[in-house]
């Protein structure tokens, strides 16, 4: 009788096992996903996200801001995205970018005083003293917000400007793999 439950419990091991493996491997995999987390319309008062603002029928400022996270590059590349989105939603092939700025925050995170240094029998002249130092452990965190006022333009527009963008060009050229569909503006 010994024998059998053994079986059942090794194989129920054996699965598990496989299965923690599985997961393990999977894992780094779960956070790939073709759309960043960050690229969605910020909300309000939010500080991460795309906004954009139409300035006349054919012109838009756009701008993304980005979590610490990420870099400058990526910040960029993003809004450089969502110019392209924004000239193909509004019946356009192309855009020109005219005026285009990358602004640094940088902020401090608070310290803290770790616990460990406030007990004892002398814990509120020790609280007292720790609390007045101003940079006790304490960090700084950067993000970065892009933005570009840019000038959409028809498909016979283009030969005129030579800075010409085309927004389906720069929508393959900036989304991961593999791309999306992306659908045809009628010319």
């Amino acid at each position: 009788m010994s024998y059998r439950p053994r079986c059942v419990a090794e194989g129920l091991m054996d699965w598990m096992g496989r299965a923690v493996i599985a997961g393990l491997v999977l894992l780094p995999l779960a956070g790939c996903s073709t759309i960043p987390q960050d690229y969605r319309p910020r909300p309000p008062n939010g500080t991460v996200g795309f906004d954009e603002v139409r300035l006349a029928p054919n012109r838009y400022r756009v701008e993304f801001s980005g979590p610490a996270t990420s870099s400058r590059q990526q910040i960029e590349n993003r809004l450089a995205q969502r110019a392209a989105e924004v000239t193909l939603q509004s019946g356009y092939t192309h855009f020109v970018v005219n005026m285009r700025d990358t602004e640094v925050n940088t902020s401090r995170i608070p310290g803290f005083i770790p616990d460990t240094y406030l007990h004892g029998p002398d814990y509120f002249n020790r609280a007292r003293l720790w609390s007045n130092i101003p940079l006790a452990a304490e960090g700084l965190q950067t993000n970065f917000i892009a933005t570009a006022e840019i000038a959409m333009l028809r498909a016979d527009e283009v030969p005129q400007n030579v800075a010409a963008l085309s927004a389906v060009d720069v929508i393959r050229r900036l989304q991961p793999s593999p791309p999306l569909v992306i659908a045809q503006v009628a010319q």
